[in-house]
């Protein structure tokens, strides 16, 4: 659970710096935030799923079969 904090930042962080961009006219910069909450995204699901869709050993429902 360490990789938590950076893959919030990843994605709350960036959420809120798109936000502050797409206030500001900025969409350039605002969709450059929007492709790195993605990423984030995309990085926290591959590191929990371990690359296998629905299927988690970090997954309550999933630990006890």
């Amino acid at each position: 659970l360490a990789v938590l904090p950076a893959m919030n930042e990843a994605v709350e962080g960036n959420a809120l710096h798109l936000a502050d961009a797409a206030e500001k006219g900025d969409f350039a910069s605002a969709a450059r935030h929007l492709g790195d909450v993605m990423s984030g995204c995309v990085a926290c699901h591959t590191y929990f799923r371990k690359g296998v869709p629905g299927a988690s050993t970090t997954l309550i429902n999933n630990a006890a079969k």
